[in-house]
């Protein structure tokens, strides 16, 4: 299960509401760990409410619209972890549906959350990479909470994983099916028999996604034409590279690019409003 791209932009986040008040609205697609530290809050989202108490959490899956309101009068403390737009497919829709609910936070979500608060104090660039990841395990360790984690399969062929390794390592060359075979110790047959059985896909077809998702990541993160993006990635042409974006993605290259911004979270588009009565 993958629910995030791996460019995936994350914020953790807390706030003392010392007399009530309100954050939002924020409109969706959006992801988003609330969690109540202190007094209470009310969760809208889509229209539903959910009602949180200290010591409770929420991963809220927002298609639409969602609110987070303190009560007036009261003094309470809310601390999250936010991301955008996410890896929309069936599967993720009904896995976060079915997830929307609150949920008493476990040691180890508070242990992640405190630590990805103290990294947003760094220096921009600094601890980037880790606070991604302990971002990523925020929504997993929600999931797992609330009994909804799929169980792991087991484990990769060694040869897989030595196929799977030369693959993301020389992308960007000529990468025939003898080569890989050659690498993983195996014959060209046997190694697709066992990509087929373990991953769902065969080498080749892993070699042209690794391709896209790495093009992907060029085109979100920067400024290249289209043209030198396809060519770095290992495309034949930038008519080859447009016409698999589009079919993989369902939008092409431009597009994509285009779109990137609804990754980020609102705060940092400057669409949330954050009142503090």
């Amino acid at each position: 299960m993958k629910l995030f791209t791996d460019d995936q932009v994350f914020r953790f986040g807390a706030a003392n509401y010392e007399r009530g008040g309100s954050f939002g609205p924020l409109r969706g697609p959006y992801l988003w760990v609330a969690m109540v530290d202190a007094g209470s809050s009310e969760l809208q989202i889509d229209g539903r409410s959910i009602e949180l108490q200290e010591g409770e959490a929420c991963l809220v899956y927002c298609r639409n619209h969602v609110m987070q309101q303190f009560p007036i009068g009261c003094q309470s403390h809310a601390s999250w972890c936010e991301t955008g737009e996410f890896l929309d497919t069936e599967e993720n829709r009904a896995l976060l549906t079915s997830a929307s609910d609150k949920f008493a936070v476990s040691p180890r979500l508070r242990m992640l959350l405190t630590s990805g608060l103290d990294l947003e104090t760094e220096q921009p660039g600094q601890a980037d990479s880790l606070r991604d990841v302990l971002a990523k395990s925020v929504f997993y360790e929600s999931l797992r909470v609330l009994g909804l984690l799929p169980e792991r399969t087991g484990a990769v062929h060694r040869s897989v994983s030595r196929a799977k390794s030369y693959i993301e390592r020389h992308y960007v060359e000529p990468c025939t099916l003898d080569r890989i075979a050659a690498y993983a110790c195996l014959s060209p047959q046997h190694l697709t028999r066992l990509f087929n059985e373990q991953l769902g896909q065969s080498p080749i077809q892993f070699l042209w996604r690794h391709r896209l998702h790495k093009a992907e990541e060029l085109l979100i993160q920067s400024t290249r034409s289209i043209s030198d993006i396809a060519f770095q990635c290992g495309f034949k042409s930038p008519a080859h590279f447009s016409r698999l974006v589009t079919e993989h993605f369902g939008h092409s290259p431009r597009t994509l690019r285009h779109r990137a911004w609804a990754r980020m979270p609102a705060i940092y588009r400057g669409e949330a409003r954050d009142i503090h009565y």
